[in-house]
């Protein structure tokens, strides 16, 4: 423990110097006591162009289509500018890409139709920045584009107007992590700045949040503090979209965290653009309707509902075809035609949790399989993709996530590529990532001013995990099944202090009562009512000391 952390319980303070945290001032920053200065937007690259570009727009009353991704990302940041043009006497469209008809980002295809409809200018959000051939046919029909993407950059830059992404080599801007969704919000403050008018930042601060916390971008810095502010705004939210969503998935009236946004509401805006149509998202958005907001958030609750069934279906086949995979292959390349496109990603991150290696998991059909593909730490996914290249017709993504498209005539050709290129990447083979632990305390040790500067730690997620704790020979006082025998709940005691803990996929567990473990976990806050409990990761047996 540092000394100038002393004023701090000792356990936070251990927390606070494991996270890097060197300082009462930088500790003030970090528990949200005191703010950073945010960067200045135009430090972004191509800032200045944008801007100007869209000054011009707005005086000669141009056509403006904001062309977004079925992600929520995309579709949060198409809203933002959406919404933010329009507010400024833009003449805006919103398009979203449909994922089966219209195929993943930008395509001439969907160029093409705006230009006909006689749009001249197009600003691509969270797609866009590897579309060089795509870019260079709307200029040859008139059309002016600015990209907002934050996906890596690659050896060429599409001839935009502007390319406004913190990834490009020359960037300036100190966040190079921002997603598409806070990218659009910086546009608009930059914007509003050159105009010479206010910013109602508080009205985009919900879903700029959502995107953040989906994206799965670290939680460090600018983006910790943009989705802290987010909470705040969405507890308070006029979207009744919004308040519609909270509704469905039993967090209304609980004070929101970053799992709200990631496990209640962006599955369900998600399923949209996965089984059906991600405008359905957006309008649940932007709607101002209370009435539309409800039928709409009931729509999406029945599509994540499906979208859960054919995930586990999916998942089924996936491991049958991943067991025929070479057991020495660093990354599994699977692919069928009853692995819709639409879950792909998904189907990928499950089997990363299972196997410990990149997955790349695709839809074949009989002219063009279009897959996704999630990577392990270390692994540079779009550094793999990039080197089977020559046998792609689209791709692009980040080091952990990444699409692609391909013939399926290169399949076997793709397969052999992305097993080569991953055995560069990871030479030995792929093991499970250890649990790691912050501090060790006693669990009765915990009283209410560490919980209260515990849940200070939130908003939690990507780069920044929720405090990971153990604590030794604690008494099991009662135990049951809850989820249909899915879970395990525990009664536990350390003294006089009682808990009640999840271990979430864990209801097979063998674990009785009276027996004396040592646990590891993390706080979390209760809901409907309900005080704090904890999530149990792992445990032991506190005598024979035996994995769990």
């Amino acid at each position: 423990m540092l000394p100038q952390l002393g004023a701090y319980p000792p356990l936070i303070a251990r927390l606070l110097a494991q996270r890097g945290i060197r300082s009462e001032a930088e500790a003030q920053v970090f528990l949200g006591d005191s703010q950073e200065e945010q960067p200045n937007p135009f430090l972004l690259p191509d800032m200045d162009r944008a801007v100007a570009r869209l000054q011009a727009a707005l005086a000669g009353h141009e056509q403006i289509a904001i062309h977004g991704d079925f992600d929520v990302d995309g579709i949060t940041a198409t809203a933002i500018l959406t919404e933010g043009l329009s507010d400024l006497g833009g003449h805006v469209t919103p398009f979203i890409p449909n994922r089966f008809s219209d195929g993943y980002g930008v395509t001439q295809r969907t160029l093409g139709r705006l230009a006909d409809s006689g749009i001249r200018l197009v600003i691509t959000v969270d797609c866009g920045i590897s579309c060089v051939e795509e870019i260079s046919e709307a200029r040859r029909r008139g059309v002016d584009v600015i990209i907002v993407d934050h996906h890596e950059v690659g050896a060429e830059l599409p001839a935009a107007v502007a390319v406004v992404d913190p990834k490009r080599p020359d960037a300036r801007y100190p966040t190079h992590d921002l997603c598409s969704g806070a990218l659009s919000l910086r546009l608009l403050q930059a914007l509003h700045s050159a105009l010479g008018t206010p910013l109602e930042m508080n009205r985009y601060l919900d879903i700029a949040a959502l995107a953040t916390v989906c994206d799965m971008v670290p939680l460090q810095g600018e983006n910790r503090i943009l989705v802290r502010a987010g909470l705040s705004a969405l507890s308070q939210t006029s979207r009744p979209g919004l308040r519609a969503l909270l509704r469905a998935g039993n967090a209304a009236g609980d004070a929101p965290d970053a799992s709200t946004l990631g496990f209640r509401l962006g599955p369900r805006l998600n399923a949209a653009g996965r089984l059906a149509d991600a405008s359905l998202a957006l309008e649940l958005l932007m709607t101002r309707d209370e009435g539309r907001a409800a039928a709409i958030t009931e729509q999406l609750t029945g599509l994540n509902q499906e979208r859960q069934r054919m995930v586990e279906e999916a998942l089924v086949l996936a491991a049958e075809l991943a067991a025929c995979e070479p057991a020495d292959a660093a990354a599994l390349v699977i692919g069928h035609p009853h692995i819709s496109r639409g879950i792909v990603g998904l189907i990928a991150s499950r089997l990363v949790e299972m196997y410990h290696r990149p997955a790349f998991v695709y839809e074949q059909s009989a002219g063009e399989c279009v897959g996704s593909a999630r990577g392990i730490p270390g692994f540079d996914v779009v550094q793999a993709l990039g080197e089977a290249r020559h046998l792609l017709t689209r791709h692009g993504g980040h080091r952990a996530a990444g699409g692609f498209a391909l013939a399926t005539e290169n399949v076997e050709r793709f397969k052999a590529a992305i097993h080569e290129a991953s055995a560069r990447q990871i030479p030995g083979a792929p093991v499970a990532e250890p649990l790691e632990i912050d501090v060790e305390s006693a669990l009765r040790a915990i009283d209410q001013t560490t919980l209260a500067f515990l849940a200070r730690f939130e908003p939690c997620g990507m780069g920044n995990t929720a405090p990971v704790l153990t604590s030794s020979s604690i008494s099991v006082q009662n135990r049951k099944t809850v989820g249909q025998g899915k879970h395990l709940m525990l009664d536990v005691r350390d003294g006089p202090a009682l808990w009640r803990g999840f271990a979430f996929g864990r209801g097979d567990a063998a674990v009785s009562v009276g027996a004396r473990l040592d646990i590891v976990y993390s706080v979390e806050k209760g809901s409907r009512g309900f005080g704090p409990r904890l999530r149990l990761l792992d445990w032991r047996d506190s005598k024979t000391m035996g994995a769990a």
